[in-house]
């Protein structure tokens, strides 16, 4: 069934050492195959390892990945300044029960009072 999700987290540049994510896979692993409905070590990799791993095949680049899901229901309200004129946001809510404007004007009064208290 299919849900909203929201994940916050980072993704730390693993360094391969020179290895193929192949390789790199078969050596996590610690087993020679892989079972046979996956196509390749790449397709293992990614479905055995997606809570902890992101291989950005694009780049070729492999991340540790640390995340948080939350709730799909919770509702995030957060805003932080960046400089002195940009505020970065994260709005999530159910749009039946209030709008952007609330949400965004319950971010910056949150802003201001820590601003304040500072």
């Amino acid at each position: 069934m299919s849900r909203t999700e929201h994940h916050i987290g980072t993704l730390t540049e693993i360094d391969l050492k020179g290895k193929t994510i192949e390789e790199f896979a078969k050596e996590l692993y610690g087993k020679e195959t892989y079972a046979s409905y996956y196509n390749s070590w790449l397709d293992f990799f990614r479905d055995e390892y997606r809570e902890t791993h992101y291989y950005h095949k694009a780049s070729g680049k492999l991340y540790s990945l640390k995340y948080r899901e939350l709730e799909e229901d919770a509702e995030i309200i957060r805003a932080s300044r960046k400089s002195s004129n940009t505020i970065e946001y994260e709005l999530k809510w159910y749009n039946g029960g209030a709008s952007m404007d609330e949400c965004m004007e319950e971010a910056l009064d949150m802003l201001k009072k820590s601003e304040d208290e500072m």
